[in-house]
């Protein structure tokens, strides 16, 4: 039957049209692109690589912040260091801007570890 004898009554454009969303709709549940299957493929080798490497080590918690203190009572983590000139703790980038030395691990250890002036 020729397609323009098809369209000739009012039911039959309704019944492709529906067909014709049938085959799209069905379409969208098959397997997905390339991309995405290929992706989807490298999952499950992923997850063995990370439960293997969780299995050798436990994982520590996540430190935090300020929690440890050095012998001085600074918090390393927070950028503090002791300093013998100042009998404080200080940030090394802030007290070299304000005693005006090379914010360098030599200037700092110049400053703080030398001599009183």
């Amino acid at each position: 039957m020729p397609l323009h004898s098809l369209l000739s009554t009012a039911a039959q454009p309704r019944t492709l049209l529906a067909a014709l969303a049938m085959a799209l709709l069905s379409a969208c549940q098959s397997a997905p692109p390339p991309a995405q299957a290929g992706a989807a493929a490298t999952l499950p080798i992923a997850a063995e690589v990370n439960a293997s490497h969780a299995a050798e080590a436990p994982q520590p918690e996540a430190p935090i912040l300020g929690g440890h203190t050095d012998a001085h009572g600074c918090k390393p983590s927070t950028g503090h260091a002791w300093c013998q000139r100042t009998q404080r703790c200080e940030r090394p980038w802030e007290l070299a801007l304000q005693r005006g030395f090379e914010n360098t691990p030599e200037g700092w250890h110049a400053y703080c570890d030398g001599a009183k002036p």
